[in-house]
C-alpha cells in the first residue's frame, strides 16, 4: 500500500515539474497600465486662504512618505506644486472658498511627474493650514472632455 502511494506522488511530483518547465503562451496584453494610479500622501507647505490668494497663484506640497514612481525612488521631503484654480470670496457671514489643482512633483535633478489631486482628498475649504495633509496620484485622473453639443 504505501509502496503504491509513494509512486502516486512521485508520478504527480513529475507532472507538476514538467508544467512547471513548460513554456506557457500568454496572451497578449493590449493597451497600456496608465490607467493604475499611486496615491501619494503629501502636506501643504503653504498658508492657503480664500481671503490673501487668487486664482493662478502656485503653492507648494511636500511627500510626507517615500514612493515608486515609474522606477524611481522619491524620497519623502520631495517637493511638489499646484496652483489655486478657484476662489470665491467670502461676505458677511458667509466664508469664501479655495479650489486646489496639484500639479506635478519636482524631483531635484529637474525631473516632474505630473501629478492631480486625489478625489476626496481635500475638500473644499475658506483656508487651508501649513502642513495640512492630503493625497496627489500619479499619473493625474483624466480630464472629461467638453461636450460638444452644449
Amino acid at each position: 500500500m504505501r509502496r503504491v502511494r509513494a509512486r502516486r506522488l512521485l508520478a504527480t511530483l513529475i507532472c507538476a515539474a514538467s508544467a512547471l518547465a513548460t513554456p506557457v503562451s500568454s496572451p497578449a496584453v493590449e493597451g497600456t497600465f496608465e490607467d493604475v494610479s499611486t496615491k501619494i500622501a503629501v502636506k501643504l507647505d503653504d498658508r492657503l486662504s480664500s481671503q490673501d490668494n487668487k486664482k493662478g497663484d502656485v503653492f507648494h506640497f511636500e511627500l510626507t512618505g517615500s514612493v515608486i514612481l515609474n522606477g524611481i525612488a522619491v524620497g519623502a521631503g520631495t517637493l511638489g506644486h499646484g496652483v489655486v484654480s478657484d476662489v470665491e470670496s467670502g461676505t458677511g457671514p458667509k466664508h469664501g472658498s479655495l479650489t486646489l489643482e496639484a500639479r506635478s512633483i519636482d524631483l531635484p535633478d529637474g525631473r516632474h511627474f505630473s501629478v492631480g489631486l486625489a478625489p476626496g482628498s481635500l475638500p473644499k475649504n475658506f483656508a487651508y493650514a501649513k502642513d495640512t495633509a492630503f493625497f496627489v496620484i500619479s499619473p493625474p485622473p483624466a480630464t472629461p472632455e467638453p461636450d460638444a453639443t452644449s
